[in-house]
């Protein structure tokens, strides 16, 4: 994607959190314990996903899926029907 919906600023403890117009959506959190599968991971608040997760080793990918995630769901909800 070469447009930026998300604007992330750092957070505390290894905290990032992502905003679209003011409203966070996003947050990106280093793993809290050993047994995680990866070293980062997301939650996001957006209606009919809030509480759903991503995980990766990698930040910057996890904010790319983040782009992906919210583009899709702005696709969705402004989609004309019928």
């Amino acid at each position: 994607m070469d447009v930026n919906l998300i604007t992330w600023k750092a957070g505390e403890y290894s905290t990032y959190r992502g905003y679209a117009g003011g409203i966070e959506l996003f947050s990106i959190h280093w793993k809290t314990n050993r047994s995680a599968t990866a070293d980062w991971n997301m939650r996001t608040a957006l209606p009919g996903l809030a509480g759903a997760t991503w995980a990766d080793d990698a930040r910057v990918a996890l904010e790319r899926i983040a782009e992906d995630v919210l583009s899709e769901w702005l696709a969705r909800v402004t989609a004309k029907e019928g």
